[in-house]
């Protein structure tokens, strides 16, 4: 029977907060004296049981009336198998989440209340199936005194670096370090408890060194331990200082058996004046996890323009004993991130990858991974995590927080963890007591000078050591782009090296940016070579602000002026666009005059020579002068008023030829040669001379077969020598051919006129002739006028003004809607093509000898824009025979002939004055003396007499 009742009180025990609900069996044996065994099975089921959960809120007072936005204090839930998700019946309230089964209960940014609420909190648990939600009413007070201000900032406890726990059913310190500050004086409670899974409150306890039990005091505070829900309370006021002593001397034992981690939670004060923080404990013999911990408190600051810093030098691995790693990865993250600009790296290394530790980094810039690969202790690994640095290439990085992100794996035990830390871009504290001085008045500029430095004296202060990763000099104020512009002193170009630094110049925006690692004599000596210039004739003389900047957006920083001296450049040529003069005519134009100037473009000009003038910038001969024999003149351009203070001027001689007209001639009876006569001043021959082939004895002259007429001269190519167009009369095969010429009648290129490189001929009618060269569409290159009188019809050539013969296009001249233009009355005839009223485009002029009518069309382009017909001779005989400016106004007149009364000698010179727009033209009858019908004859034949 004592067997039976000890066997009673056999008992089952399953210390998992999550136990396996698969039955069990239990086997009970016998053993009696002779040896004989009876043995019996019993069934236990297991039953899954749900803990009930508790909420606690730290808040002994509430919170004060009518503040918005006032915290009440920490809520959280003990559970031992859930994880609660929390929220708050009252609109004006809203938890932040601080954990798992954590939150911070407050009112939100806009509401207040001035009487105590009752609200109920809410928690559920979405990760069963069905969901668990459990809900607690609660009562929030006010009170009217001043509620201290400002929260409390608990640290001293290793930036949440783990704890070793290596001794079993030991009490350890877990915040020996810690440090209390901030606030708003005496505080009223504090809170350590054990968060999160795991939890064995069977075991696991939190206590105060030297101290046994679930309560009691230390400090002056009272202290009492909750086993069921892992928390130990603080209470009574008291400062920070006592509250900072009672809580170092808390200690938890993790008792014997216990795996996994745990995360220890601290909460100081209450209301609106609280902290919070979190430790984790790790067990050395859990089954190979691992953890990381060890990051600076607050994250990690960079000093933009640093080096590249080690981010956690501190960062401790705590792991199973005798974990072996296999790799670990550091990556940047966040919504701040620039991969251009943020890097990864090793201390004391450059590049993407290298050795550390006996392991093998590389870093991807386009992910801002860093990885570490090979086997290696923790210790190895711990050593070489610490190295890690970070480091920003921009002078003016992104503002914002980045994230790394540490992860390493465990190939021993197959576990892997992960854990990671903040760290903040302070460009508000960007490299403390460092400061620019000595830019003085900045640089007077003298406008058209070279470039001057414009901080010569500038000096850096900054703490010994300190270095720079880059600055900038920016041009505010009254930016001009295109004038203004920055470099360094001895250097061109928009970019380069000074000081073994990198420089660039942007125009666009008159920034020049230095860059690259170096200290305060670097970047000073690199700053002071920082030059100013303008590009322009004329700038604007209002000052520019130029800001120098060392080290970002509010680093040091230092302003300069620039200022502006005028200066007057003299000029520095004169260039005359003409320096032959007419052979005959009195006051005759010589040519334009203009003037090179660095920053003037209005002139005055003299000349020595009193038979000249210059009217308008433009050299001619006065009234009733001519020069007979080359001539030295010599002219001075002004930059202002002759003779005024201040006004530059420069003096250039030129020699004035006489141009001794060329006659163009071409046998078509027998050697169908071409040649150039030259006439002097006395109108007797001068000299002659063939056309003949650049390149090709002179005695070979240049011939076409007779049914090639010359039809018309003109500078076809643009050289200032005048070409010759033939045309092929055979019936049906009417071609072009051009011989450009080139000085002495040598011929420098000749071809057909063609489209599409093609030769072009007029088959359809042998009455197209070549009546003159003009520029017809204002291109500046002369096109070819054509005519047929059996068809009263008139079509234009365009041609290129270059040395091809390429047309570029072909039109009929028309009348207003493409209509045709012609006149319908037989013997009309195209008789010649010339600028009538001074505009610098040609008009038409067409003969009928039979009716006497004379008719002047102006075109706008290939269409008819007006048209005047002309006074009539009221004479029989009279026809026109030459357009040409008779008396150099720059204007055509029209030469007549009388063919029937004195064929020799009797002539009629017609001429417009004043233009022929509207009716104003002035006949002029009578013999012309012998001098005025030479010139006639002569300029008939410049017109390609036969």
């Amino acid at each position: 029977m004592a067997y039976q009742s000890a066997l009673q009180k056999v008992t089952y025990l399953n210390s998992s907060e999550n136990p396996s609900v698969t039955p069990r069996t239990l086997e009970v044996a016998l053993i009696a004296r002779d040896g004989a065994i009876a043995t019996t099975t019993v069934g236990l089921n297991v039953i899954a049981i749900d803990n009930p959960a508790q909420l606690s809120i730290i808040n002994q007072e509430g919170v004060q009336s009518g503040a918005p936005g006032a915290t009440v204090g920490p809520v959280f839930v003990t559970d031992l198998d859930n994880t609660y998700s929390l929220t708050v019946s009252d609109s004006r309230f809203e938890i932040i989440s601080a954990g798992p089964n954590t939150g911070i209960l407050k009112l939100k940014d806009s509401q207040a209340i001035t009487a105590p609420v009752t609200l109920t909190i809410t928690g559920t648990d979405n990760s069963v199936s069905p969901s668990i939600t459990f809900s607690q009413s609660v009562t929030i007070g006010v009170f009217d005194r001043p509620n201290p201000s400002g929260g409390i900032t608990i640290g001293g406890l290793g930036g949440n670096a783990p704890i070793p726990y290596n001794t079993p059913n030991s009490p350890v310190f877990i915040a020996r370090g810690i440090n209390l500050s901030g606030g708003g004086g005496n505080i009223d409670g504090a809170v350590v408890r054990i968060v999160g899974s795991g939890f064995n409150g069977g075991q696991e306890t939190l206590g105060i060194s030297g101290q046994s039990g679930s309560s009691g005091t230390v400090s002056g505070l009272t202290w009492t331990y909750n086993a069921a829900t892992g928390t130990l309370t603080f209470s009574g006021t008291g400062s920070l200082a006592t509250y900072q002593t009672a809580v170092s001397q808390v200690t938890y034992n993790a008792g014997a058996g216990a795996t996994g981690d745990r995360t220890i939670q601290f909460i100081v004060g209450t209301g609106a004046n609280v902290g919070a923080s979190n430790i984790v404990i790790v067990f050395p013999n859990n089954g190979g996890a691992i953890a990381i911990g060890g990051f600076p408190t607050g994250g990690f600051t960079y000093n933009i323009g640093a080096p590249a810093a080690a981010i956690a030098s501190t960062l401790t691995i705590i792991g199973g004993t005798g974990s072996t790693l296999s790799g670990a990865t550091v990556t940047l993250s966040g919504p701040n991130i620039n991969l251009a600009q943020d890097r990864l790296g090793i201390s004391g290394q450059t590049g993407n990858s290298g050795t550390v530790d006996g392991l093998t980094w590389v870093y991807n810039p386009a992910t801002g991974s860093l990885t570490l690969t090979g086997p290696g202790s923790i210790a190895t690994y711990q050593s070489a995590l610490q190295k890690i640095t970070y480091s920003n290439s921009a002078t003016t990085p992104a503002a914002g927080t980045r994230s790394v992100t540490y992860g390493i794996t465990s190939t021993s035990n197959g576990g892997s963890s992960s854990a990671s830390s903040s760290f903040s871009i302070n460009i508000g504290n960007n490299l403390p007591n460092s400061g620019l001085s000595g830019l003085g008045d900045g640089l007077n500029y003298t406008t058209g000078a070279a470039p001057g430095t414009v901080a010569a004296g500038l000096t850096i202060t900054a703490p010994t050591g300190s270095q720079f990763n880059g600055a900038t000099v920016s041009i505010g104020n009254n930016f001009v782009v295109n004038q203004d512009r920055l470099g360094i002193a001895g250097q061109t170009g928009n970019s380069g090296t000074v000081s073994g630094l990198t420089w660039t110049y942007d125009p666009a925006t008159g920034i020049l940016t230095l860059s690259g690692p170096g200290d305060a004599a670097t970047y000073q000596a690199a700053l002071r070579q920082v030059t100013y210039s303008n590009s322009a004739a004329t700038p604007s003389l209002l000052p520019r602000t130029l800001t120098f900047n060392l080290g970002g957006a509010t680093g040091a920083s230092g302003t300069a002026i620039v200022s502006f001296t005028t200066s007057n450049a003299a000029p520095s040529a004169i260039a005359l666009s003409n320096t032959s003069v007419g052979y005959a005519p009195t006051g005759a134009i010589v040519g334009n005059l203009t003037t090179t100037d660095a920053d003037s473009t209005a002139f005055n000009y003299t000349v020595n020579d009193a038979r000249f003038e210059i009217l308008n910038g433009q050299l001619k001969l006065k009234a009733g002068q001519t020069i007979a024999a080359p001539t030295a003149v010599n002219i001075t351009s002004y930059d202002g008023v002759i003779g005024a203070a201040g006004t530059q001027s420069f003096a250039q001689s030129f020699t004035l030829l006489p141009r001794l007209p060329e006659i163009f001639l071409r046998d078509y009876n027998t050697s169908a040669d071409s040649a150039l006569f030259y006439i002097n001043n006395a109108n007797t021959l001068a000299g002659a001379r063939y056309l003949s082939i650049a390149g090709q004895p002179a005695a070979e002259r240049f011939k076409l077969p007779t049914k090639w007429r010359a039809e018309a001269v003109g500078d076809l190519n643009r050289d200032g020598i005048n070409d010759v167009i033939y045309r092929n009369t055979t019936n049906g095969e009417q071609t072009a051919f051009i011989v450009f010429l080139g000085e002495g009648g040598r011929i420098i290129g000749q071809d057909f006129v063609k489209f599409g490189n093609i030769p072009l001929a007029i088959t359809d009618n042998a009455n197209w002739q070549i009546k003159g060269l003009s520029d017809m569409n204002g291109d500046g290159a002369l096109d070819i006028i054509w005519h047929n009188a059996e068809q009263d019809s008139t079509a234009i050539w365009y041609l290129p003004g270059t040395a091809s013969t390429n047309l570029l296009s072909a039109a009929f001249v028309t009348r207003p809607g493409g209509v045709a233009a012609k006149f319908n009355a037989p013997g009309t005839r195209l008789v010649g093509v010339g600028d009538f009223d001074g505009d610098g485009r040609a008009e038409f002029l067409y003969r009928n000898n039979l009716t006497d009518r004379t008719t002047l069309w102006k075109l706008n382009g290939s269409e008819v824009a007006q048209e005047q017909v002309l006074l009539a001779t009221g004479q029989a005989g009279w026809d026109i025979k030459l357009v040409a400016d008779f008396n150099n106004d720059g204007r055509a007149d029209i030469a007549w002939q009388n063919t029937r009364t004195d064929s020799s000698a009797t002539w009629l010179s017609y001429r417009c004055h004043n233009g022929c727009w509207p009716d104003r033209q002035q006949p002029i009858h009578g013999l012309l003396p012998p001098q005025t019908r030479r010139q006639l004859v002569l300029r008939s034949r410049r017109r390609l007499q036969q």
